[in-house]
């Protein structure tokens, strides 16, 4: 890889970068059509002419690309939550044996993690997060009081 070439083509990035910021400082490149909310008269960061032109590359975005950090964090998670895998559905023989696993220890070692993984045909972080949600359930179960049945009203009454 010639890096002479690379970076002096990254110095002309830079420059022609420079250059568009020159210009918007003297009103020359006025944005238009700016879909996010708030300031008007933020700077549009200017993609270089071959990323442009060649849309295989990078897909041209529905809206021009701003310095807004929260409207880019925003579209972002947009972004994320569409890719986010469905959520994971247990069969009764891996409940079974994770309720088995959590009844015998809250916590799980590592590498008692990793065999359990393979038994069920499970990932180690699906095992990670089934335990957490367990001993967030068990938890909250302990801190709700139990119902008292009429038997057991019956019981106490007859002690006093």
């Amino acid at each position: 890889m010639n890096y002479g070439t690379m970076f002096a083509s990254i110095d002309s990035l830079v420059r022609e970068e420079k250059k568009d910021n020159d210009n918007e400082k003297k009103g020359d490149n006025k944005i238009k059509n700016n879909i996010f909310p708030g300031n008007p008269n933020l700077p549009t960061l200017q993609l270089p002419q071959f990323l442009n032109t060649n849309s295989h590359v990078i897909p041209q975005l529905p809206f021009p690309i701003h310095c807004d950090p929260v409207a880019l964090t925003l579209w972002n998670w947009q972004q994320w939550s569409r890719m986010r895998r469905p959520r994971t559905t247990f069969t009764s023989e891996q409940l079974m044996k994770l309720e088995n696993q959590f009844a015998e220890t809250k916590y799980l070692s590592r590498p008692r993690r990793y065999r359990l993984a393979q038994e069920l045909c499970l990932s180690e972080t699906q095992i990670k997060i089934w335990f957490q949600n367990r001993r967030m359930k068990s938890r909250r179960n302990a801190l709700i009081p139990l119902p008292i049945s009429e038997n057991d009203k019956i019981n106490n009454d007859e002690r006093k």
